[in-house]
């Protein structure tokens, strides 16, 4: 994929998720819409700058979701948008395990059901029951992606 064709798929998924984060209503005030959205791309420029030079180390991602995390109200809203971001792109950009490997599983009720992990509310999610979580489905599963995969997989059957 040359720059021109990569710069194409990070625009694209970046304004899905922008409008997906619309299920975020609730965390994100009306006035400070403008500036999480501003904010969101900021982090996802630099991050995936990290995915395409091989660099991005899983604290990279765990410093964007606490600093997304300040222009809205809850650790489960800003990890969720960050993690299905860099989970797509690493796939779309044909990432080897190495970087998957630094990827966290997007945390959400389904992959909370699924693992039986604590019962918690996105909006309740706090960083230290997230890193919990985390180390949870990286000890079951190895990468910790491959949680979501699995949650969504069993549900569809």
């Amino acid at each position: 994929m040359n720059k021109f064709e990569r710069d194409k798929v990070k625009n694209s998924l970046l304004r899905i998720l922008r409008n997906a984060t619309g299920i975020y209503r609730k965390t994100i005030k009306f006035e400070e819409k403008e500036n999480y959205y501003l904010k969101l791309k900021e982090i996802i420029v630099v991050l995936t700058k990290k995915v395409d030079d091989n660099s991005i180390k899983n604290e990279d991602i765990r410093k964007a979701i606490i600093e997304l995390r300040k222009f809205c109200s809850s650790i489960g809203a800003s990890q969720k948008v960050i993690n299905v971001y860099l989970k797509f792109y690493c796939i779309i950009s044909n990432k080897d395990d190495k970087i998957l490997q630094e990827l966290d599983c997007p945390i959400d009720s389904e992959v909370i059901k699924y693992y039986n992990l604590k019962k918690i509310r996105l909006i309740n999610l706090d960083l230290k029951e997230y890193k919990i979580m985390q180390e949870e489905l990286r000890k079951r599963e190895g990468m910790r992606i491959i949680a979501e995969i699995k949650a969504y997989d069993t549900k569809k059957q």
